[in-house]
């Protein structure tokens, strides 16, 4: 039964940090007695509520919607978004998934999707973000909606700016025993979503040669299977694990962000009102440390 092995995976999967609500206030105190940042919510097409927090960076058109690894909600992740947007100059939209933080519903893949597409209905439609100034950033777990949305507006024709898939898998079943194909049943298929990725929408795919969680392997994949995208950067980072990056690793992770975005999309940003005449040339780098 499909269903009933979705539901046993979902069980395995999600691990939502659990918080007393005397504990969640406070939290969400801390998170929200800052300058420059707001909650906000969207309610996705299940009809869950989705807590939203918006860092703005008033001189930048760039805004990442970032999707955050397991066992993460918002407050947890607070400080990290916050060093992010100052060092990148780029405005900050995170998300809880259903069943995390104070979002409603279950956790579950196809919540997931909902939710990404509300938020980024959200940053569209009502905050009036173009698509080639998003940049989609999913951590692990986060890899799943962001490849899917990714996917998707790429079908419409509306790709977005640039993908950072951190951690990132090629799908959930993989991870245990990669057959070399889908099995009916796998849940976040990144690599299937990969294929439908527009072949102008730069990608940066950072993994941890140690990673004992999403095997270094699924990174490489997840490379190769990119070959109709011009701009396929790596960042692989020799001895790190999953979750662990020292202060000298952070700061080299921050400036191949930089770097990525102002080579890709802070240009292609800048070249929007030109004509077809005016493209540029991307170039493919590759950073291993």
């Amino acid at each position: 039964n499909r269903t009933m092995g979705n539901a046993m995976v979902g069980f395995f999967l999600f691990q939502p940090p659990k918080h007393c609500k005397k504990d969640n206030g406070r939290r969400h105190s801390q998170v929200l007695n800052r300058k420059y940042c707001s909650e906000l919510w969207v309610t996705n097409d299940f009809g869950n509520d989705i807590r939203c927090f918006y860092i703005e960076r008033s001189r930048s058109n760039v805004t990442i919607l970032y999707s955050h690894a397991n066992a993460e909600d918002i407050p947890s992740i607070s400080y990290w978004l916050y060093y992010l947007a100052k060092e990148l100059k780029v405005s900050i939209m995170a998300y809880d998934y259903s069943g995390y933080g104070e979002s409603d519903g279950e956790p579950s893949e196809n919540n997931c999707y909902a939710d990404i597409d509300a938020v980024y209905h959200h940053l569209v439609c009502n905050m009036n973000k173009q698509p080639e100034n998003i940049v989609l950033f999913g951590r692990s777990l986060g890899s799943g909606p962001t490849c899917y949305l990714a996917s998707r507006t790429s079908q419409e024709e509306r790709p977005v700016g640039g993908v950072i898939l951190h951690s990132a898998f090629t799908s959930i079943y993989r991870i245990v025993a990669d057959i070399g194909c889908t099995m009916r049943g796998d849940v976040f298929p990144n690599v299937d979503y990969l294929n439908f990725f527009d072949a102008e929408t730069p990608v940066l795919v950072v993994h941890g040669t140690s990673d004992c969680i999403v095997p270094f392997q699924h990174g490489k994949n997840l490379v190769t299977a990119l070959p109709h995208v011009t701009t396929v950067e790596t960042f692989f980072v020799e001895g790190l694990g999953h979750n662990s990056m020292d202060e000298y690793h952070v700061l080299l992770f921050v400036e191949q962000l930089k770097q990525f975005i102002e080579r890709h999309v802070h240009i292609a940003t800048r070249k929007i009102g030109l004509s077809k005449s005016g493209s540029f040339i991307k170039k493919t780098r590759t950073a291993d440390v």
